[in-house]
């Protein structure tokens, strides 16, 4: 076993072999990124793919709904980032990745546990440069998805900021759904209202509820805390506007030009 002090914890990994129903032999790789959901990775290499699976403590602070999504997104992204681990040696390193898939997910009291498929043939690892994470479409699967690794991406504070991040994602993505629906009647201006109101509701919460946990964090330094105050500030006004905007856009062109 090597280990490897990476971020806020240590990266653990560790070999042994194991073999198929169909007898063909597969290579078993444990990667324990550690931080703040001491995460786990077991990676298992056969002649094609890659199959792996994640084990951590799960985001359990929001509704049910919100916790399914940042669970199964974090575990998928922390897969991932083991992946380029066992690739690399650098400390620094992004991996353009195509094909991935969810072949399996499970939760307990205690972990919450997802499997992901990785064909061979849709991996490429490029040196970091900072760029920012390809997006892909829940309709194409196939389509490519850039990971960043860094010993900075696995700090208790980044966490936090990560989480920030797509919550806030989830709401501008709702809100800009909101604008491509019609509103030929005043009952059609009415329930876009009603749903831009739950999204300002939802945002406020779930960013309140994150600082809780921020707050209550006794490894978070008292800096940290602070700076994470600042960007949940930041957050709260970014979706504040983009909801300003979504209102505006509901509103009459004469009430428009009055509000000009």
């Amino acid at each position: 076993m090597r280990s490897i002090v990476c971020g806020a914890g240590i990266v653990a990994m560790s070999g042994v072999c194991a073999f198929t129903s169909f007898g063909q032999k597969r290579e078993e790789t444990v990667i324990e990124l550690g931080g703040l959901r001491h995460v786990k990775a077991k990676l298992h290499s056969a002649s094609n793919e890659y199959r792996i699976t994640v084990e951590m403590l799960p985001v359990s602070c929001f509704d049910a709904a919100t916790n399914n999504q940042l669970n199964r997104d974090k575990a998928k992204m922390y897969g991932l980032q083991a992946l380029a681990k066992h690739l690399s040696d650098k400390p620094k390193i992004q991996m353009v990745v195509s094909g991935v898939e969810i072949v399996g997910k499970s939760s307990d009291a205690k972990f919450f546990t997802l499997t992901l498929r990785v064909p061979k043939d849709g991996i490429r690892l490029e040196e970091s440069d900072n760029k920012p994470a390809l997006k892909q479409s829940a309709e194409d699967k196939n389509k490519a998805e850039r990971i960043l690794l860094s010993p900075e991406l696995l700090t208790r504070k980044q966490e936090y900021i990560d989480t920030m991040n797509r919550l806030t994602n989830e709401i501008m993505t709702a809100s800009e759904a909101l604008d491509k629906l019609p509103l030929e009647t005043e009952e059609n201006m009415r329930q876009v209202l009603i749903a831009i109101a739950d999204l300002e509701e939802k945002s406020e919460s779930n960013l309140a509820k994150l600082l809780q946990e921020c707050d209550s964090d006794l490894l978070l330094l008292t800096v940290e805390k602070r700076d994470l105050i600042k960007e949940t500030k930041i957050h709260h006004d970014k979706v504040l506007l983009r909801l300003k905007e979504a209102v505006r856009k509901t509103e009459p062109k004469s009430e428009k030009g009055k509000s000009l």
